[in-house]
């Protein structure tokens, strides 16, 4: 039996802004679809197994679903997350079944994600996005930068980024870049997981703690790297198809 509700609420904040407005979403799985627009406020439209709480500075806080998701997925140890949805022994709730939130934000977003989390932004100029748990975040093209911190197996995966990028992954999770030119690249991996920036960038400065991996396809200009672990920082250059790896270039 289909549990997504048709029931929509609607929350529109106010239009005046002090400082950014920064979306919250704590719950145990949902759906984000993030529309960002010409705006200094933020609206919200979600259905009625989430609660949106507002805070200070236009900013709202996201919660809920916990009982409907342990009544779809009875408690057992945990759950995992697909590329079809969230599973748990075998039970699995598609992603067109998740709680659904539907968010309008400035062209310079900031976003905080808790939980099973499968968003999905449309193009703007800047994000800023902590994501934590196993799920997936799928980002439409920056003009500006992104800084993202992936902690948990989850991943985040963007179409384009120019301008600064800054990523760090905690633990096991994934963050990719498809494509873009970066001033600067902060790349940093606690753990096993792995970034993968496959644009230019001009200067990378990387931070290897751990056992991941992280990749630059093309480094136009310095690198500063640092180890503390057995993992891999590799790079190429575009001229002459040098290809460097930790310190040494080949």
């Amino acid at each position: 039996m289909k549990l997504f509700l048709s029931l929509m609420t609607a929350l529109a904040l106010p239009t005046v802004a002090l400082a950014r407005p920064v979306l919250t979403i704590e719950a145990p799985a949902a759906r984000v679809i993030v529309i960002p627009e010409a705006r200094r406020d933020m609206a919200l439209e979600a259905d009625t197994r989430l609660a949106i709480h507002p805070e200070a500075g236009d900013s709202a806080r996201v919660t809920g679903a916990s009982s409907w998701f342990e009544q779809k997925l009875p408690w057992l140890f945990g759950y995992s997350c697909q590329a079809n949805g969230v599973s748990r022994w075998g039970q699995t709730i598609p992603l067109k079944d998740l709680p659904t939130l539907r968010v309008r934000v400035p062209l310079d977003a900031e976003i905080v994600s808790k939980g099973a989390i499968h968003g999905q932004t449309g193009p703007g100029r800047a994000l800023t996005l902590s994501a934590s748990g196993c799920g997936t975040w799928r980002l439409g093209a920056l003009s500006s930068a992104l800084t993202v911190t992936q902690a948990g197996p989850g991943q985040v995966i963007a179409s384009h980024v120019d301008g600064r990028l800054a990523a760090t992954v905690d633990g096991a999770g994934r963050v990719v870049v498809g494509q873009g030119v970066v001033s600067s690249a902060t790349l940093v991996m606690n753990g096993s997981g792995r970034i993968d920036d496959r644009g230019t960038a001009g200067v990378l400065h990387a931070k290897m703690n751990g056992s991941g991996h992280i990749t630059v396809r093309l480094l136009a200009g310095q690198a500063n790297v640092s180890y503390d672990g057995n993992g891999d920082v590799t790079w190429g250059r575009p001229k002459g198809r040098k290809f460097c790896s930790g310190l040494s270039c080949y």
